[in-house]
């Protein structure tokens, strides 16, 4: 008979180590990312990391929960669905983070944020010079 304490243990195990090769697999990736190339891709992720937080709670609970897509998925999927779920989020806002940086010095809410806390108002765009052609 099969130990639902083993067979947990089991599927853990199977899941770190395929988190692991996952994250291996990304960190091999960014020193070829193109797209903001002054600021490597976690650190980009983490400068936006209210707006990041704040996003992905909105996008999990609309999709697992089902209060804004009607989805409602919680119990209806596997674990590696969920956690393919979970990595595609994240690839998206990393993506999302550099398109961001790479036009504003800060995400939406770190700015809101930082104006409150000095209260007063902070440059938000990026500056380009003449030349840059942007």
């Amino acid at each position: 008979m099969l130990n639902m304490n083993m067979l947990s243990r089991a599927t853990s195990q199977r899941f770190l180590s395929t988190g692991t090769r996952c994250c291996q697999s990304l960190r091999r990736q960014w020193p070829t990312y193109t797209i903001a190339p002054s600021t490597p891709p976690p650190q980009q992720l983490l400068r936006l990391a209210l707006s990041n937080y704040l996003l992905q709670t909105l996008i999990g609970t609309s999709i697992f929960f089902g209060w804004g897509l009607g989805l409602g998925l919680v119990g209806s999927l596997h674990e590696w669905q969920t956690l393919l779920i979970a990595l595609l989020i994240i690839y998206l806002q990393i993506k999302i983070s550099a398109w961001w940086l790479s036009r504003y010095r800060y995400g939406p809410l770190e700015w809101a944020w930082r104006c409150g806390t000095y209260f007063k108002g902070i440059p938000f765009k990026v500056e380009r010079s003449a030349g840059s052609g942007k």
